[in-house]
């Protein structure tokens, strides 16, 4: 199982989580990390996650069953080459520790993330609550 931490459209409820998510995931749980989080100007969000920086994102911890096959799926949805720092990279790919709402650490995860520079050239909004 391949656990990955989403916080936008991949969500339960979110644009793309029909394609890619619904019937695809064994376990889902309401989760966060630490990060800061914003709203593109496109529809979707981004978050940062940058040395010693405070706050939370929040967003669910989906288990998927194909791990490999459908990370694959979502690093093209999410723009990531599998080249980490590629200028051709719409976001990274990073292992994050995602907490369980007692905040226990629940575990690592695969998290899209975005550097600041970049969604703030974008005209990213941040967001305080953390949730999108």
């Amino acid at each position: 199982m391949l656990p990955v931490f989403v916080y936008g459209t991949l969500k339960p409820g979110g644009v793309y989580y029909r394609v890619y998510c619904e019937g695809r995931t064994t376990a889902e749980h309401k989760s966060w990390t630490r990060g800061k989080l914003y709203h593109l100007p496109f529809g979707y969000p981004a978050m940062t996650r940058e040395e010693g920086e405070e706050g939370r994102v929040y967003g669910y911890l989906l288990y998927f069953a194909n791990g490999e096959g459908q990370l694959r799926k979502l690093d093209h949805l999410e723009g990531y080459t599998g080249m980490k720092n590629s200028p051709l990279n719409e976001y990274e790919r990073e292992e994050v520790m995602a907490y369980d709402e007692e905040m226990q650490e629940w575990r690592l995860a695969w998290c899209y993330v975005m550097k600041r520079e970049k969604i703030l050239s974008l005209g990213g909004v941040f967001i305080p609550s953390g949730w999108w």
